[in-house]
């Protein structure tokens, strides 16, 4: 949603935004909203920056809850379908006002029924980023006839950042020699996520000719990961935190590497092919993986080495179908946009 956040910004709109955990803090703190963010340990007439690391789980006291909303009285409320944090906020507001309510559900992987429940007939519209997410609802009739496709917007900011991006600065930036193939791995966490990355390590490190950017992931240090390159001391992996955007190191990338990550469907959309790779008995799956957009690799049951010498062979082949629109429309920050002025 930040995009669109940065449209109403933009557009000089009145807004509030309750930064529910640590990802939404990580996303917003360098951004210029925080004078729109509800602190939650405050009272309503001061709103500074909160964020908290919290199981989705967790359920927000009663008092507190009724103290934020209580304070505020928005014509629309729109929320993620993930947290009991936005069930209740959702709860609230459908007993308690005439407030129009709206879920967003941003991910291309089949949502969990058990969580999107507790929002079944409370919300006036459901927001989501492709036809797939949108037939799996109406066949199980959840929110049947509320669902509206829109995209996803970090697309539409993934694709305009890559194309005003310097390709042959960030190279050299990172000492990448020209002719070498670069592929990107999005890293995660988690014992699932160990294990994956132990297995790629293994099966990667003999690739000849080609140069890999660990990125790591927002919620950890990276220590796992540099402790493993160091220990094996392969010198044409390099670490990356947060010194270099995501986007950047996609956009450089002849290949990207993922457990479960939706940077590996957002990089399609730049002609950069992705590949997940899972444990062997994963149940995971999302759009790009059903579609054969991007193919899925177990571990044990297929060779990540044989499929990532297969990509790197056939550079320059258009990924997307040519109907991809009908499917993930684009234009979601405008389309989300214009949704939530009327």
């Amino acid at each position: 949603m930040l995009p669109v956040i940065e449209k109403m910004e933009k557009e000089n709109l009145k807004y509030k935004i309750l930064l529910l955990g640590k990802g939404s803090l990580n996303a917003i703190e360098k951004s210029n909203f925080t004078k729109n963010i509800i602190n939650i340990k405050k009272n309503c007439s001061n709103d500074f920056l909160l964020g908290e690391s919290t199981s989705r789980e967790n359920k927000m006291n009663k008092k507190v809850l009724h103290e934020v909303a209580s304070c505020y009285s928005p014509k629309k409320v729109i929320t993620g379908l993930v947290s009991s944090y936005q069930s209740q906020l959702i709860e609230y507001y459908y007993q308690t006002s005439k407030a129009n309510l709206v879920g967003f559900y941003d991910g291309f992987s089949l949502p969990d029924l058990s969580i999107l429940k507790p929002f079944n007939n409370k919300l006036n519209q459901i927001l989501v980023p492709s036809n797939n997410i949108y037939t799996f609802l109406n066949e199980k009739n959840m929110m049947k006839d509320k669902i509206k496709i829109v995209g996803q917007p970090a697309i539409d900011k993934f694709i305009l950042e890559s194309k005003n991006m310097d390709i042959q600065k960030v190279k050299k930036t990172l000492n990448i020699v020209p002719d070498k193939n670069v592929i990107t791995f999005i890293g995660g966490y988690g014992k699932e996520y160990e294990k994956v990355f132990q297995n790629f390590i293994q099966e990667s490190e003999s690739i000849e000719n080609t140069f890999f950017i660990i990125s790591i992931h927002p919620a950890v240090n990276g220590k796992f990961e540099s402790d493993i390159i160091k220990k094996r001391n392969l010198k044409n992996f390099i670490i990356i935190k947060n010194e270099i955007p995501t986007v950047s190191l996609v956009t450089i990338s002849n290949l990207v590497i993922s457990q479960r990550s939706t940077v590996g469907i957002q990089s399609l959309f730049i002609d950069v092919p992705s590949l997940y790779f899972d444990i062997e008995n994963s149940s995971y799956t999302n759009i790009a993986i059903q579609q054969g957009w991007s193919p899925q690799i177990l571990i044990k049951k297929n060779s990540l080495h044989i499929e990532i010498d297969k990509i790197l062979k056939n550079k320059n082949t258009k990924i997307l179908p040519k109907n991809i629109e009908e499917i993930i429309p684009k234009n979601s920050t405008e389309n989300i946009y214009s949704f939530l002025m009327h």
